[in-house]
C-alpha cells in the first residue's frame, strides 16, 4: 500500500493493482467520458494535486520543472476533452511508475532527459499565451 496524501497527492492506491485504491476498487475521481459540466470540472480541478512522474524524477513537488508542468495542466489541458483524459489516464498509471523510479537514480536521469523537450515545449507555449 502506498500514500502520498500526505505529500499533496491524489489518491492511496496499490502497488500490486494500478489504478486500483486500497480497498481494491477502481479509484477513479474524475467523470465519465464526455461530462464537461462545470461541476465536473470544477471538482476535478480540485482534485488535481501532483505531478508524480516529475516530482519523482526532480526528486521534490517545488521543483521548477514540476510547477510548470503543474500550470499547463491547470491552465490548458483541463479545459479540452483531449486534455482531461490524458489527466484521466496520467493519474491512473503515474503513481505505479513515480514509484518504480523515485530510487532509482539512473531512471530518474533518463525520465528527466525524457521530459526535457515536454519542458521545454510547455515553457515555450505557456510563454506566448
Amino acid at each position: 500500500m502506498y500514500n502520498d496524501s500526505d505529500e499533496g497527492y491524489v489518491r492511496d492506491y496499490d502497488e500490486d493493482n494500478p489504478g486500483m485504491d486500497s480497498n481494491h476498487e477502481y479509484n477513479e475521481p474524475y467523470a465519465p467520458h464526455g461530462d464537461d459540466s462545470g461541476d465536473y470540472l470544477d471538482r476535478m480541478d480540485s482534485e488535481l494535486k501532483g505531478c508524480f512522474i516529475a516530482t519523482a524524477a526532480w526528486g521534490s513537488p517545488m521543483a521548477e520543472q514540476v510547477i510548470l508542468l503543474q500550470d499547463f495542466r491547470d491552465k490548458y489541458l483541463i479545459k479540452n476533452t483531449y486534455g482531461r483524459a490524458f489527466i484521466r489516464n496520467y493519474y491512473r498509471f503515474s503513481p505505479t511508475i513515480a514509484g518504480y523510479i523515485q530510487n532509482r537514480e539512473l531512471l530518474k536521469r533518463m525520465v528527466r532527459s525524457a521530459l526535457a523537450p515536454v519542458i521545454y515545449i510547455v515553457a515555450t507555449f505557456t510563454a506566448k499565451n
